[in-house]
């Protein structure tokens, strides 16, 4: 008789939960990208995402920043898979300081709002020198003054001095920064502009001081010489009051 031989098989089967299908934001493009900017330019930004995942669904897009806020807001919509897009867009002006904008994407998962990812871009300060010229004039009467002093408010602190046409020129100047300046001449009242980048000239009106004095006034008879008791006189049309010492201020 054979040998009789036996086989025992076992077998393992693991069965693995079917993922669950959800939406999914991905990048599709984006701006501005890292740059330098100068100070006062009108920036432009976007996100857009399409639904990159297995499953319809709402997708979000945002860019935010840390000093300025939510420069293009917070926007979703419901996408098929794939072909449908949603972007956000949104704009602000430079400051005098470099700005982080982040780029924030993601889906809702039926429960919460998912971040599927976050792009940093940086803008940073482009500095740009220009030089911007006076002309100081009389308030009254429009004629031009000659030794003005502009003196700048901020550093370099730096001054001009106008010519015998009341011209002159401050250089250097930071573009987008607020600038100030002092305007001071002996016999006129202080003046001030202001200004964030140079223009054309900028024309500055100085009015005059107005001097003024006390007269007191010693009232006589014109024959006699005699101090006259009164209480008032009339004086090229005002009334003063009289006073028996004479004296100036």
């Amino acid at each position: 008789q054979g040998d009789h031989w036996s086989l025992d098989v076992n077998f393992t089967i693991t069965l693995t939960p079917k993922a669950v299908e959800e939406p999914k934001a991905c990048i599709v493009s984006y701006k501005p990208d890292s740059q330098e900017v100068v100070v006062g330019t009108e920036v432009t930004v976007e996100n857009k995402v399409e639904n990159c995942g297995d499953a319809e669904g709402y997708c979000y897009v945002v860019v935010g920043s840390d000093t300025l806020g939510d420069v293009a807001p917070f926007k979703y919509e419901w996408l098929r898979t794939w072909w449908d897009t949603v972007k956000t867009t949104g704009s602000f002006t430079m400051p005098n300081h470099n700005v982080v904008l982040y780029f924030y994407y993601g889906h809702w998962d039926g429960a919460n709002w998912i971040e599927d990812g976050k792009k940093t871009v940086t803008l940073t300060v482009k500095v740009v020198y220009c030089n911007q010229p006076f002309k100081v004039i009389d308030k009254a009467t429009g004629a031009a003054i000659p030794g003005v002093t502009i003196k700048l408010n901020e550093p370099p602190l730096t001054s001009c001095y106008t010519n015998s046409y009341g011209k002159c020129s401050i250089t250097n100047l930071r573009v987008g920064w607020g600038l100030s300046v002092t305007v001071t001449k002996s016999g006129y009242k202080s003046g001030s502009d202001s200004f964030t980048a140079c223009t054309a000239e900028r024309t500055i009106r100085l009015e005059k001081k107005v001097v003024t004095c006390s007269q007191v006034f010693n009232i006589k008879d014109k024959d006699t010489g005699e101090e006259l008791v009164v209480d008032t006189a009339s004086v090229d049309g005002k009334t003063v009051s009289r006073v028996v010492t004479t004296y100036y201020v």
